[in-house]
């Protein structure tokens, strides 16, 4: 499973003043685990649609400009409190299923992400 995906945006037309959808292919646990990057510098004023996964950006910011990265970032290196992502476990308080079940996906999350960098830079090589 990939956890990003590049869309080149030469090829589209777009209406200025209106707000153009991208399709997210992967899935994400947290709305802030989804990032976006136009032209590979970072870019933050983007909607994500919470009932879908589509991410939505102005037409504006699209003229003239070459791709747009839509890239999942699972970060499970701070552990809780200080990454509301990850559930937290306390000596003789109960395990809930569910909590491990969060955590593992995030982890599983973040191994892709890894596996997808470490595949490009192989690619880049060649």
């Amino acid at each position: 499973m990939t956890s990003s995906v590049t869309y080149p945006l030469s090829t589209r037309a777009y209406n200025l003043n209106t707000d153009t959808s991208f399709m997210v292919p992967f899935s994400y646990q947290h709305s802030s685990q989804v990032a976006v990057e136009i032209d590979g510098l970072p870019f933050l004023d983007y909607k994500l649609d919470s009932s879908t996964p589509i991410v939505w950006v102005n037409a504006d910011y699209l003229k003239d400009k070459k791709e747009l990265t839509i890239y999942r970032f699972t970060g499970v290196t701070a552990p809780a409190p200080s990454n509301p992502a990850l559930s937290q476990f306390t000596a003789g308080h109960p395990v809930k299923a569910n909590d491990l079940n969060d955590n593992f996906a995030l982890v599983l999350q973040s191994i892709q992400e890894k596996l997808d960098d470490l595949q490009n830079q192989i690619n880049n090589l060649k």
